[in-house]
């Protein structure tokens, strides 16, 4: 998948009858590995290894939903896929599907520092399953 991933959030039509969309934007590995990442905030070098797993277990279908938002054209829309929000501790197992994007995680981003804070309650990152 080399395209963005985003979910349309609102729709609005113009008075001249023309649509918008609300777009709420996910990242993926690759996008995310653009980023200087922090978990629950905390800059600490004792998340280092929690950060360094935690990117490393993000599967191909996976996504983190983030905080970043934009107003889109319904012409930049390729395809629609469906998304699977599973709890942050979730450690099962999904067989990849064609068409199916999941998520665990939500994020903070702060775009122009290219900064992202990954926000979960789980602590044992070893545990996690790559999807």
């Amino acid at each position: 998948m080399s395209y963005w991933v985003g979910k349309v959030t609102e729709i609005r039509v113009t008075k001249d009858d023309f649509a918008w969309l609300l777009i709420q934007w996910y990242f993926r590995k690759a996008d995310v590995n653009d980023y200087s990442v922090t978990i629950n905030g905390d800059p600490g070098t004792s998340q280092k290894k929690a950060i360094d797993v935690l990117i490393n277990q993000l599967g191909d279908s996976e996504v983190v939903k983030s905080d970043s938002w934009d107003v889109v054209s319904p012409m930049t829309v390729k395809e629609v896929v469906s998304l699977i929000q599973l709890p942050d501790n979730a450690t099962v197992v999904l067989k990849p599907s064609k068409g199916v994007l999941f998520s665990r995680f939500d994020a903070t981003v702060n775009a122009s520092e290219r900064k992202m804070n990954i926000q979960t309650s789980y602590k044992g990152f070893e545990g996690f399953s790559s999807i």
